[in-house]
């Protein structure tokens, strides 16, 4: 299977898969801004040199824009252009064009164009705006085209009227002046806020402030700024983020719970979910990086970026990647928040906000784990079958059964060793070598598979009630012409019954990384 019809395998937010192509563009802009020095790869034999999960190292160019290519190619097929090209629906696949996560995915494509130069990706944003430009001068308001004219939340406009000023700025696209100023009258003076000024919403609680709105206004307050030169949005843009992180954020933690409510601004939980304290942190750079340089807000704005970047580089993750609750170790590994805080720290560190040599290796430590070297040579398919009960005549204990196939799609001579098979849990607590058949290594020609079944024995003390199985990885190596390869697969747990395959995933082409490829997780849950 290669990356394209990988990523088909999944129909995965389309705002996620726009801040991966920020990501990449944001690295791409400066990826000598953070050298930073790859692991020691392990020697046989020595248990103190571990093989990390995921191949740190340092982007290349040709990587990111590969990847880049793949996004676009995916995310073009799967929006169109389709049926709104024709004029007769603004929904085709599973991507409404018009829409807050559409919106950061033409901003991310918007500045994929930039760092590579490839027009195919302004173009995409281009036929996608030409198609609404048309259908709102034919007079149609249906499904999202209502936004356009009549926007009613900060989802509604926010991120949509961004991207849109952002291809205006860059000259991509058609007039949609009338829309920008439609959102900059709801957003300014519309929209509801508490007696200080700052944003808020009445749903599902009256009074109540998300993190999520941060990246709903002030990218847009923060370009209407650019485009306009008017002071007073860059003034709302900064007065938002340090009142919204004045709400939010919680200093022992050094992280933001994801609401407040002003009815109760005291008693109760603090929540750290991953993608509002991403959205905190982009709309934070999303505005340094417009803002002119002698804004009064300025210093105190990189302050909070600097606490907040502090905070995020803490609770990442061993894989490179962050929890869905960033303070929950037992919480599966998400990656669009993962994506956002890779894209504020390599922004950060690119513009001279954060410090190189701490937070660059933050931001490439899920980078290289994103993106392939080169075209796919090794297809893999993975499966966790379940648990296995101790069968003492077959002499296996109690064991998690798996299953992994090897498929040589490249025109060289693959070796596939099963013994480097290695399996463990998000705590990175490690299961017993395994009992693998076939155990002797096997030789691939070009087209030819192999599938191997492996017992993995739960550690000394250890079974599925006292040991944590939220997720499991399954990491392996092939030679590929003399050349390893590290392979991973990421397994989320879909069921509380463990006799009946509770996990599944999907191939990982070469090199991938654990459980993330251009932004996708290939994880289908039964």
């Amino acid at each position: 299977m290669n990356h394209f019809s990988a990523l088909k395998k999944l129909r995965s937010s389309p705002a996620m898969l726009g801040m991966l192509a920020i990501v990449f563009a944001a690295v791409l802009m400066g990826a000598n801004a953070a050298p930073t020095t790859a692991p020691t790869r392990n020697a046989a034999g020595n248990p103190n040199n571990p093989k990390y999960p995921v191949p740190y190292g340092t982007p290349t160019t040709r990587g990111i824009a590969q990847t880049l290519r793949t996004i676009g190619q995916f995310i073009d097929e799967d929006s169109g252009p389709g049926a709104e090209a024709n004029g007769t629906n603004e929904r085709t696949a599973h991507f409404n064009l018009i829409s807050y996560p559409m919106g950061v995915l033409y901003a991310g494509e918007l500045a994929a164009a930039e760092a590579t130069g490839e027009q195919a990706h302004a173009d995409y944003v281009a036929q996608r705006f030409q198609y609404m430009a048309d259908q709102l001068a034919a007079g149609s308001t249906k499904g999202g085209l209502r936004n356009l004219v009549k926007p009613t939340s900060l989802d509604a406009c926010g991120a949509m009227g961004a991207a849109i000023i952002k291809a205006r700025r860059a000259g991509v696209g058609p007039d949609l002046k009338k829309v920008i100023d439609t959102f900059a009258d709801y957003i300014s003076h519309k929209q509801f806020r508490l007696p200080d000024g700052t944003l808020a919403r009445n749903r599902p609680f009256p009074n109540s402030i998300w993190g999520d709105d941060a990246y709903m206004s002030v990218p847009f307050l923060a370009q209407m700024g650019a485009l306009t030169g008017d002071k007073s949005y860059f003034d709302d843009a900064a007065k938002q983020i340090i009142q919204m992180y004045g709400h939010l954020w919680v200093p022992s933690a050094e992280l933001c719970t994801h609401g407040w409510n002003a009815e109760n601004p005291d008693d109760h939980p603090h929540y750290y979910w991953g993608r509002a304290n991403g959205w905190m942190i982009v709309a934070t750079v999303e505005l340094l990086s417009v803002l002119p340089e002698d804004h009064p807000a300025r210093d105190q704005l990189i302050k909070i970026l600097r606490a907040h970047a502090q905070g995020i580089a803490t609770v990442q993750s061993g894989s490179g990647l962050w929890h869905q609750m960033l303070d929950r170790p037992d919480s599966y590994l998400e990656t669009s928040c993962s994506a956002m805080f890779t894209y504020a720290l390599a922004r950060g560190v690119n513009r001279g906000w954060l410090d190189a040599a701490a937070y660059g290796p933050v931001a490439q430590a899920v980078v290289p784990s994103t993106q392939p070297s080169g075209p796919p040579l090794v297809g893999a398919t993975a499966s966790i079958v379940g648990i296995r009960n101790a069968d003492n005549d077959a002499h296996i204990p109690l064991s998690v059964e798996v299953r992994l196939q090897i498929d040589d799609v490249s025109a060289q001579d693959v070796l596939f060793d099963p013994r480097s098979m290695a399996l463990n849990n998000s705590q990175l607590i490690r299961f017993s070598d395994p009992i693998l058949y076939p155990a002797e290594p096997v030789h691939l020609g070009p087209r030819q598979s192999a599938i191997i079944t492996a017992y993995f024995p739960f550690p000394p003390r250890l079974d599925y009630v006292k040991m944590d199985m939220t997720s499991l990885q399954l990491h392996w190596a092939t030679l590929i012409d003399g050349k390893e390869a590290d392979q991973a697969a990421d397994f989320r747990r879909a069921a509380r019954v463990y006799y009946y395959a509770p996990y599944y995933a999907y191939p990982y082409p070469y090199p991938a990384p654990v459980g993330f490829y251009g932004g996708v997780v290939f994880v289908h849950r039964r």
